[in-house]
């Protein structure tokens, strides 16, 4: 498995409105991909927040920071001026129960 992993700094009063263009129209694309596992999004609170995503494969993770990046530009560049942070690799330890 691979993660990649971006951290967003956006308005605190902008984040419900992220999450939800997020859940419309970011979160349909991949789940189409053949590589992916999970999708999740966790806000940090004061306007950061991270979304985590779950591949089978290092392509998919890289697919997937080129599909957020080409998202943001397309439905969200308003609220998010700045760059992520972007975290991407191997997962070494999964656990669920």
């Amino acid at each position: 498995m691979f993660a990649s992993i971006r951290q967003y700094d956006a308005s605190p009063e902008d984040i419900e409105e992220l999450t939800e263009l997020a859940r419309a129209s970011f979160l349909p694309r991949l789940q189409k991909d053949d590589g992916f596992q999970a999708y999740y999004v966790v806000d940090g609170g004061k306007g950061e927040f991270i979304s985590v995503t779950i591949f089978s494969d290092e392509e998919g993770a890289h697919r997937s920071i080129a599909m957020a990046r080409d998202w943001v530009k397309t439905n969200a560049a308003s609220l998010l001026p700045n760059p992520p942070r972007v975290f991407e690799g191997e997962v070494t330890i999964a656990a669920g129960r």
